[in-house]
């Protein structure tokens, strides 16, 4: 066998190592199922986005983990659900949920807070709907001001 010979032969051993050891690999193929997962932008950090980059929102208003959007809020608030909700690795499967809405339709939650969508939102990584009406709020992973409110809520009904 000729040197010209073993290099090709080498050569095509080397790819079809790395084939073989890289099929399953497939980034894209994995960023496909993914329904939620973590964008960190600038002047929020890390946010809740759907499979697209659309930002996810909270309701302030939602303190007991059920929907208070209701009626016309729904026409600029659309409600975020998925089925069967598939997470980045970064987030916990189990932090995800969902209620059943008083018109009988579904919506999925985080940390029991039901997920939402702004219609003012129109490209991947839109926070318009951030502080609006001072009750809506990107949906972070650190969810402190959520909780707050929800302090706030519970004391001022004592």
């Amino acid at each position: 066998m000729n040197l010209l010979s073993k290099s090709l032969l080498t050569l095509l051993l080397a790819i079809a190592v790395c084939l073989s050891g890289c099929e399953d690999d497939d980034p894209s193929s994995a960023a496909e199922n993914i329904d939620v997962s973590l964008s960190n932008l600038s002047t929020l950090g890390d946010v809740l986005v759907d499979e697209n980059g659309m930002t996810l929102y909270f309701f302030t208003k939602d303190t007991d983990g059920s929907s208070a959007c209701n009626g016309g809020c729904l026409d600029a608030w659309p409600v975020f659900y998925r089925a069967d909700i598939n997470v980045a690795s970064i987030l916990t499967a189990a932090d995800f949920g969902m209620i059943t809405r008083g018109d009988g339709s579904k919506q999925t939650t985080y940390k029991g807070w039901p997920l939402y969508y702004f219609g003012g939102d129109v490209a991947e990584n839109d926070v318009t709907g951030e502080g609006v009406g001072g009750v809506w709020f990107v949906a972070k992973p650190d969810y402190t001001l959520m909780l707050a409110n929800q302090e706030n809520d519970r004391s001022e009904a004592d």
